[in-house]
């Protein structure tokens, strides 16, 4: 039996990533393993048309670009899950920030650096949406060099269903 001490987890924050996040703390926990939670960020749709040092006024954002914007926000959002990780009991839980396309980061990454399984949510899109959007998961199940694990919870579900932790009654 394989041991799954390296666990990647990509991350959407979406339902279903924070479901995976939920199964990936239960493995962790019991076979002590390390999770690498990894969110990837896609250039935006308007580079190359704006420039990229556009300035926005938002409040608690004075001066700062776009992307910086996100990028800081996307980091807050990883070292709170990290956070939560930890206090349910996962000892060793790293973050990383990519930019790319998700399924080639996922891809790259998983080969790289040998993890042992990959934990993901999935959308489930069917049909049209499939077909323009594509999917992920099953691009990453396809071609993974380890197991991958996908979870699925809809994107009508409750808050609480996919929530990885609550703290102090509040959704995470």
């Amino acid at each position: 039996m394989t041991a799954f001490n390296r666990i990647l987890v990509p991350v959407d924050f979406s339902n279903s990533s924070h479901a995976a996040c939920e199964l990936a703390t239960n493995l962790a926990t019991k076979l002590d393993g390390r999770v690498e939670l990894l969110h990837v960020q896609e250039p935006p749709a308007w580079q190359g048309f704006v420039f990229p040092e556009l300035v926005v006024n938002l409040p608690n954002a004075a001066d700062a670009s776009l992307n910086e914007l996100v990028q800081t926000r996307t980091d807050r959002a990883l070292r709170h899950l990290v956070e939560q990780l930890q206090r349910a009991g996962v000892t060793e839980v790293h973050q990383r920030l990519e930019m790319g396309e998700p399924g080639t980061v996922i891809l790259r990454l998983a080969e790289e650096e040998r993890f042992d399984l990959i934990v993901m949510g999935t959308h489930g899109r069917k049909g049209f949406e499939r077909l323009v959007m594509g999917s992920v998961a099953e691009r990453v199940v396809r071609h993974a060099p380890c197991p991958v694990l996908t979870v699925r919870v809809g994107d009508d579900a409750a808050p609480e269903r996919g929530t990885v932790i609550r703290e102090n009654g509040a959704d995470a």
